[in-house]
């Protein structure tokens, strides 16, 4: 499947592009695509965590249509969006 992987800061700044096109295995999860993410771009790993959501949404935000992934949920061919948590009051 194809996916259009837009980064948004600080990780565009991190790895360099503001957006990239993967091909990836049709029944990918959320964790693997953050596993090739961070093979093609090393300065995510300390953004990543693969063993708790939790820990995950603390670290990065990974978004499709409109909703915020979890590490097992399936992702499907179109965009994805990769933001920094935030927090409001």
């Amino acid at each position: 499947m194809r996916l259009l992987i837009r980064y948004f800061q600080p990780y565009d700044q991190l790895v360099g592009l503001k957006e990239e096109v993967l091909e990836i295995p049709d029944g990918s999860t959320t964790r693997d695509l953050l596993r090739i993410l961070v093979d093609r771009h090393p300065s995510l790993a300390e953004y990543v965590s693969f063993d708790s959501d939790e820990r995950q949404m603390l670290r990065m935000v990974v978004v499709q249509r409109d909703e915020f992934l979890r590490l097992g949920d399936k992702l499907v061919e179109g965009e994805v969006l990769i933001l920094a948590p935030i927090s409001g009051g």
